[in-house]
Formats: C-alpha cells, structure tokens, sequence
C-alpha cells in the first residue's frame, strides 16, 4: 500500500565515489543535519534500488519457487533456508570473505608484528634493528586502521544483507496471505501471522552479522595456536583446553537451550496474541457480561507463562556474556603458569602479544561463536514457523481451467506467479458445473456440495436461493477457487470474476488505498469506481 511518508532525498551512497564509500563519508551530511536541527523521517534517504521490498520479494519469491519444484520433484520437503542460500547467497558470501581475511590473516598479525616491534627494545641496538623498528611500527598502524576499517564494513555488509533477507521474507508472508485458501486461512491465527510478521522475521536481522564466525572459529584457532606456540611452546596446550572448556562444552550447551526455549516463546506468544485478538473483537460482549475480571485473569496467566520462558533465556544469555568477561584472563593465566612451571622466561615482548592474541580467541571463540550458535538455534526456529505458513493451500489462479472428475488433495502450496497475455486469453463462454461435489473436510459425513450442475452463460442474471446452510456461500467460494472440488468439473471459460464479499475488506488507510488495495493508480478507471459508487463528494472534499 502508498506510504504517507515520501521521501524525497535520494541516498548519496549511489553517487559517492570510493574513498567516500571507504570512510563513510557519504553520510556524515545526515549526522551534520541531525546534530544542528534534529532529524525528521523525511530527512532519510530512499531506499537503493537493491533494497526496495518488492524486489527483494521477488527475489526471495523465485528462489522459493524454484525450491517448492525441486522438492516437487525429488518428493521431499521445501526448505526455506536453501530458497534464502539462493537469493542471497553471493552477497553474504563476499562478507564471508572478508570476515576471514580479517579474523584469519590481518588480526592474527598485529600480535606477531607487535611482538617485533616490543622486541627491538629488549634486543641490542643496531642500525639494522632501529630500520627493522620504524617497519614494525607502520606495520602496526597499518593493521590496526585497516582492520578497524574493514571490520566495520563486514559487519554493515552482513546487516545489510540480514536486513535484505527479513525484508523479503515479510513481502514473501505477505504475498502467501493474500493467496490464502479459506481452508489455509483455518489452519492459522491473526496472532500467529503478526507474530511472523513482527517477531520471527527479527532473527535473521539478528543472526546474519555472526553465522559466518561458526566456520571462521575452527580455521582461525589453529593458525592463532601455532603463532602462540612460537612463543610458550607447550603452553599452549592449556590455553586450548581453557578455551575447548568454555566455547565446545558450555557455550554450546547454552546456545542449544537457548534455541529450545525460543520455541516455546514463539508458542506463547502466539498464544497470547490470539486470545487478545478475540478479546479486541469481541469487547463489547465482554464489557455487557462484566466478563473483564476472568479475561484479565487468562491474559494475566498467558503473559506470566511467556515471560517465564523469556526470563529464563534471558538469564542464559547473561550467563553466557558473563562467561566471555574472564574468558581472556583465565586463558591467559593459564597458558602464563603452565610456561613459567615448564621453565620458559617471560619477557615483555611474549606477554603483550599473548594478551592480544587471547583476546582475538576470546572474541572469536566466546563471544561471536556463542552468539553465532544461539541466534542461529533461534533462526532456525523461526524458519520452521515460516516454513510451516508457506506451505498452507494456496486460492486457485481464477483464470480457465478444467479440473478431472478424480481430482483430490490440496492445491499446490507455496507461492508463485500466474500471468497471462491479454491476445492468450480465450473468449468468455460462461461458467459452467458439472457434477460438482466438494467440501470443507477431507472426510466427511455429508458433503456440503452433491452433485451439482450449473451452466450459466455470458450476460445472464442469476440468483441462487436456499435455506441457511444450505450451501450458497460455498457455491460462491467453489466457483472461486477457495473451495476444492472432489468430484466433477469447473469451467470458467475464460471469465473474468468480479466478486463482492459479505464481509467488507477494509484496512486502516484511506479511502483510495481501500479502492487500489495496492493495485497502481488509473486516473480514469478509479474516477469511473468514484462515480459508481456515489463517492463523487468525498473524491471532491480529498477525503479520497
């Protein structure tokens, strides 16, 4: 739908040149301008044309469709994560790269290069050595403002694509909405999808800047373990085992519980949002009973269960965070007491490099890989719920088709794309039913369509009469394709279907975006539904 918010300032990332992009510097006229006046939403700058939500679904759309028919056809089960992999897998395998040249070359060689520099002033002074310190030291500098550097743009990059992703798996949940059969509609809550939509999609936001830290960690910790063995020797044997302690045993045993208890949050949650929906539409009865005292007992004891599994999982993330504080110290008077019992002789030049390279391991091995370990438990969670919404029954395309008198079992799921050109499209010969039996359950007792036989033909005026429940709504949900049929054959025969639903469709915008329901604007078609429908005065006032 239109946004009322327009923003007019394109971003300057698009025109910057590579130093600006380098440093930043394209947005600092953004930071200048909030720090004079203060910022409004009209001062950010527009999307860039990768980052539009409808680009990004489309994306995300193909990459899943192209998944629903490779398990169509291998007779398995889609996986949203290898449809994600595909859309967005050279973006984030760039940041990937350069998360392992930065943790596995540059990093590693402050501390070495550090090393050498301290030691020219414990070594005897030569002109050769004083040459070979001055190297050292632009050495050091070079590293140490190349990595921040780089650094800060891997960790953009990789928001930047977590952000990619979450965006088009909410365009993605949006689209399945809109296509939703009425028996996939049964199968979920307004809550559950408002979940998805607001809590769920938030993982991968989350968990995109740490994932690549789950295959740097292993490659990265024997290079660093071979630099401090050049240095303690034996020793290093006990720092390993203080950092095998913590990161294999603990951490991971913490970010496992974390995933579990994430589950049990998202059906709380779920939970909780379902029984407030109901209460929101019906509290007027509530109010008329003087029911609020055992609703806000059951909201009450729905909250308390959620925030009981939230305060758990809040606890183990402390624990774990509170665990990579003392990390570098234990790992570091480990590896000190286990060189002096082995006879080494601690010089300034092999403790300061050994704290620099504790703390590489410390951020690596407990505190990104950790992170990495939960938010990936969590996501995985998530996409297992999202999964589970993408596969429910899909609405029918309306455009004409013949269904065989043996057809069964649910429409295809997923979601995907129908498009017809106007000179393929065959001229109308009317609607036609033959032999139709459906109903709303696989099983059931008696059908609520038997054998059923309608021809009406282009122009005609047809009304259908009946008792309560005796199927005229379902007539009407068969011939659009929210109903399966079991039996018999339905032809629209080509026809285009105008239909007006009991139940009014209205959503909080105004008046023209409840016409477009986000369909591009057609000055002279939405005049002539103004016209129609008698709303000339409130198209005059811009009510419209």
């Amino acid at each position: 739908m239109d946004s009322k918010v327009v923003l007019k300032v394109k971003n300057p990332h698009d025109k910057a040149n590579i130093f600006s992009k380098i440093f930043l510097w394209w947005s600092f006229g953004l930071f200048r301008k909030g720090y004079k006046q203060g910022l409004t939403i009209e001062d950010l700058f527009q999307a860039r044309d990768g980052d539009h939500s409808g680009r990004l679904g489309d994306r995300l759309e193909e990459a899943w469709q192209k998944e629903l028919d490779n398990a169509r056809r291998k007779d398995s089960k889609p996986s949203l994560v290898k449809a994600m992999i595909r859309a967005f897998w050279l973006e984030y395998m760039l940041c990937g790269f350069m998360i392992g040249i930065l943790f596995i070359i540059l990093w590693p060689l402050i501390p070495f290069t550090l090393a050498l520099f301290i030691g020219y002033f414990s070594d005897e002074k030569t002109q050769e050595n004083y040459r070979n310190a001055h190297i050292h030291n632009f050495l050091l500098n070079f590293l140490s403002i190349s990595t921040s550097i780089m650094l800060n743009h891997a960790q953009l990059a990789q928001n930047c694509v977590g952000m990619r992703a979450r965006v088009a798996c909410c365009s993605l949940l949006y689209r399945k909405i809109l296509k939703l059969s009425h028996s996939g509609l049964g199968q979920t809550e307004p809550g559950q999808v408002i979940n998805l939509m607001s809590n769920d999609v938030n993982r991968f936001d989350i968990a995109a800047p740490y994932l690549h830290y789950i295959w740097v960690m292993p490659i990265m910790v024997p290079v660093v373990s071979y630099l401090v063995w050049q240095h303690v020797g034996l020793a290093t044997l006990a720092a390993l085992a203080v950092i095998f302690l913590q990161t294999v045993i603990v951490q991971a045993y913490l970010s496992n519980l974390q995933g579990k208890f994430r589950g049990k949050i998202a059906t709380r949650t779920d939970e909780r949002v379902k029984v407030m929906s109901e209460l929101v539409n019906g509290v007027q009865v509530i109010k008329m009973y003087a029911w609020e005292k055992p609703f806000e007992k059951l909201v009450d004891k729905l909250r308390r269960w959620e925030v009981k599994y939230i305060l758990r999982t809040s606890l183990i993330k402390g624990f774990s965070i509170a665990l990579t504080v003392f990390t570098e110290r234990f790992i570091l008077f480990a590896a000190i007491v286990a060189f002096v019992l082995l006879g080494g002789d601690i010089r300034a030049e092999i403790t300061f490099s050994l704290v620099q390279y504790f703390n590489l391991l410390q951020l690596a091995c407990n505190l990104f890989f950790p992170m990495a370990l939960a938010f990936l438990a969590e996501s995985m969670v998530s996409v297992r719920r999202i999964e589970e919404f993408l596969m429910l029954d899909e609405l029918k395309s309306l455009k004409a088709k013949e269904l065989s008198s043996d057809s069964k079992g649910p429409i295809t799921n997923g979601v995907g794309k129908e498009k017809q050109s106007e000179k393929d499209k065959p001229n109308p010969t009317g609607l036609t039913l033959t032999n139709i039996s459906a109903s709303w359950s696989q099983n059931p007792i008696v059908e609520t369509l038997r054998n059923i036989t309608l021809n009406v033909k282009p122009g005609e005026f047809v009304g259908v009469a009946g008792l309560v429940g005796s199927g005229k709504s379902s007539l009407l949900q068969l011939i659009l394709g929210e109903l399966e049929p079991s039996h018999g054959t339905v032809s629209l025969g080509g026809a285009r279907i105008s239909y007006a639903s009991q139940e009014p469709w209205l959503f909080v915008a105004a008046v023209r975006q409840n016409i477009l329901f986000g369909l591009p604007y057609n000055r002279v078609r939405y005049k002539k539904v103004i016209i129609t429908f008698v709303l000339t005065r409130l198209d005059a006032a811009g009510g419209a």
